[in-house]
């Protein structure tokens, strides 16, 4: 019977036995993700780790704050990226084939915990701002819905007080755009190939989860508040 210890990456065969084990000598809490070529994980350390599929280090970023943030392999100009936050406030842009070369970070305002979302545009669409709906204690009709964490997926919907979160006017012309929260409560979004902020939205409680994009103009995630909010992008 093996035995696991939270210092070291391990890769697992089909039979259960370990193909291979990396030490980062500090606790992982992120989770891997793997592209063609590379195996990445954060770690507590503040580093994001970057190995070959044979569990060789490849190379290592270092951030200024533990890393919980799992990282999200995304395609940029046809090299493999990774998008990952840190406890330091920034979500980190890294070119994987480039010696680990940040290409981009962006200021978040508080510690990255959860794990980026990308959307790559195929279409065009037309964005004006994106909504959601305050929580009322006696829910009238609306567009939207979200559900509590206090029932068993049971849908509310939501009053007619709607907040906004505004978009870029050039929002429609991004090849693709990122998701990801900050445990302040703020969520943003930004252009992929640059990192520029494009919008925001402040939810009103501590933000934990990892956001879902469903689709190019819907994202879900959930809120300390103990709701889960359903965004559109209109």
């Amino acid at each position: 019977m093996n035995h696991f210890t939270p210092l070291f990456l391990y890769c697992i065969q089909e039979s259960g036995e370990v193909r291979w084990s990396y030490t980062c000598q500090k606790p992982i809490f992120s989770s891997p993700t793997t592209t063609l070529q590379f195996v990445v994980v954060g770690c507590v350390d503040g580093g994001i780790y970057t190995l070959t599929h044979s569990g060789k280090l490849v190379h290592k970023v270092m951030t200024s704050a533990p890393v919980f943030s799992s990282p999200c392999a995304v395609s940029i100009n046809g090299n493999d990226h990774i998008l990952i936050g840190s406890h330091d406030g920034y979500l980190y842009c890294i070119d994987l084939k480039a010696d680990g070369v940040i290409r981009w970070k962006k200021r978040s305002g508080k510690h990255v915990y959860s794990t980026p979302s990308c959307m790559i545009s195929t279409v065009e669409h037309s964005f004006s701002e994106m909504t959601t709906s305050v929580p009322d204690s006696k829910p009238q009709h609306s567009e939207l819905t979200f559900v509590s964490c206090k029932t068993d997926a049971e849908s509310f919907s939501l009053g007619n007080d709607r907040t906004t979160m505004n978009a870029s006017n050039d929002l429609k012309k991004l090849k693709g755009f990122i998701c990801c929260c900050a445990t302040d409560g703020k969520l943003f979004m930004v252009e992929m190939e640059s990192g520029t902020e494009v919008a925001s939205y402040q939810f009103p409680g501590e933000v934990f989860s990892s956001p879902v994009m469903t689709s190019f103009d819907q994202i879900i995630v959930g809120c300390r508040n103990n709701y889960v909010y359903r965004l559109s992008v209109v």
